[in-house]
């Protein structure tokens, strides 16, 4: 049963920036750029259910490990959350293997991001996502 004559209200400016943030993230992450990752986290959530400081050190780390196994060039790829925040950006570096291991799991996982007040509030690795066709398809079932 579909219900009708929703008033929907969509702030287009925040719309714009979480884009906006979306975009700087990645850049940030495949420059492996601690400092401005700093810059887009707001301060008081948490990521990946650690502090602002301790996840940045945490990629620090990944970073690290990235480098010392010869990888320089992390390539990216947006999809969708599909569990946690259904819709929500998840983005994949290095095909969904960066990081290469992240609680015991090896395989395919994702950065999901929420957003409040113009900054990243929140980063959870995803292990569920689609494309966006796919999400597309999910809400005109809906």
């Amino acid at each position: 049963m579909k219900i009708k004559n929703i008033k929907l209200e969509v702030n287009l400016g925040e719309i714009e920036r979480n884009r906006e943030l979306t975009s700087l993230f990645a850049h940030a992450m495949c420059d492996m750029d601690i400092a401005e990752l700093d810059s887009l986290l707001h301060e008081e959530y948490k990521y990946h259910d650690k502090s602002k400081i301790d996840f940045l050190n945490w990629l620090h780390e990944k970073f690290a490990e990235n480098l010392d196994n010869g990888l320089y060039f992390m390539p990216v790829k947006m999809r969708y959350c599909l569990s946690c925040k259904p819709g929500n950006p998840t983005l994949l570096f290095n095909q969904g293997f960066f990081p290469k291991e992240v609680d015991g799991c090896k395989g395919q996982k994702g950065f999901m991001l929420d957003f409040k007040a113009g900054k990243i509030s929140d980063i959870t690795i995803c292990y569920k996502w689609c494309n966006e066709r796919e999400l597309n398809e999910l809400c005109q079932m809906n």
